[in-house]
């Protein structure tokens, strides 16, 4: 078994390898680290929130497809065992029936299209589940025929019907606010379209994410899984760079090879997320074999039991949290 390595870990060290040694070392964190620690807690916990109300939304849409099925095929047994005079009347009823839900099924299609990108849904899944729904309805119509006409039991099928679709309408009025309200709270800290499928929080209860190939772990800030892949997000609530530091892009390669390693797939990019841009990183193998002479480059100076700065820029080190203790700093 490989010796691990954490994703953060690593970004300390191509940061500086002589701030990672520093850091090793510390007890307390400055206050410029604490600030920057709880706005990281209050995203992530809007995060939470999201994943949360979205997860719960999703799976109320099962519970409306299903509430809206049954209270149609409820509706259709009743109009058959209704005693009606003639044909003609039923036909009328059956096909002002069909017209309504016509119009409703237009009605929630619209809605799902305006949330989905073109080419999400393929074509053949819309048609095996729409071939599907109607064989079930039409078998279901054909064996309601072989009941008697009973108008007392006609009532109260209908009157099931009716309390099936009143909670298929419940179900769709809380997917609504919902879904309100974590778009709502998706735009205000703007994070990235997809399927939020993993979260990290402050209270160290989230899974840690290993990959026994690359000898590499971490908790990623999040996950998002958009058009099959999952794709990892990285918070950094400092100041707004020109471009992605290198720290930062080891980091989110980092979790590109730990997702690849679990999953099978690699991801096509990472994400850095600062507080006024975001960078979508590429995951290439430049980058893992980056991220491996990193690791490789930290053991060994874990190993010899020092290490030094690997920089010649005062800025750096005017910036860098640990410059009041460094042996090597240049401010």
């Amino acid at each position: 078994m490989k010796r691990m390595v954490s994703a953060g870990e690593l970004e300390k060290y191509a940061y500086c390898p002589l701030s990672w040694w520093l850091s090793r070392e510390e007890f307390e964190h400055s206050p410029e680290e604490l600030e920057g620690m709880k706005r990281h807690g209050e995203i992530e916990k809007s995060i939470e929130d999201i994943a949360i109300k979205e997860k719960e939304s999703r799976s109320l849409e099962r519970f409306i497809f299903w509430f809206s099925f049954i209270a149609t095929a409820l509706s259709f047994l009743g109009l058959i065992i209704w005693p009606l005079p003639t044909n003609e009347d039923i036909s009328r009823i059956l096909l002002s029936e069909a017209l309504l839900w016509l119009i409703f099924s237009l009605y929630f299609l619209r809605e799902v299209e305006k949330k989905k990108k073109k080419g999400e849904t393929r074509l053949q899944e819309r048609l095996i589940l729409l071939t599907s729904v109607a064989s079930i309805l039409i078998t279901l119509y054909a064996v309601g025929f072989l009941f008697p006409q009973d108008m007392d039991m006609s009532r109260i099928v209908q009157s099931l019907a009716l309390l099936w679709l009143m909670g298929a309408t419940a179900f769709l009025r809380r997917t609504a606010v919902l879904e309100t309200e974590a778009k709502k709270v998706r735009k205000k800290i703007n994070v990235p379209e997809g399927e939020i499928v993993y979260f990290d929080l402050d209270d160290g209860k989230s899974e840690r994410l290993v990959s026994e190939r690359y000898g590499l772990s971490g908790r990623p800030d999040h996950i998002i899984r958009k058009d099959g892949y999952w794709i990892p997000v990285e918070l950094k609530t400092g100041r707004t760079p020109r471009g992605p530091l290198f720290s930062h892009i080891v980091q989110v390669g980092t979790y590109c090879m730990i997702i690849e390693d679990i999953k099978g797939k690699s991801p096509p990019y990472g994400i850095i997320k600062y507080p006024e841009k975001s960078f979508e990183i590429e995951y290439s193998e430049e980058l893992r074999n980056i991220v491996l002479k990193k690791r490789d480059e930290l053991l060994r100076d874990l190993d010899r039991g020092e290490a030094h700065r690997n920089h010649r820029r005062p800025g750096k080190c005017r910036t860098c949290s640990r410059r009041n203790r460094c042996p090597e700093s240049l401010v």
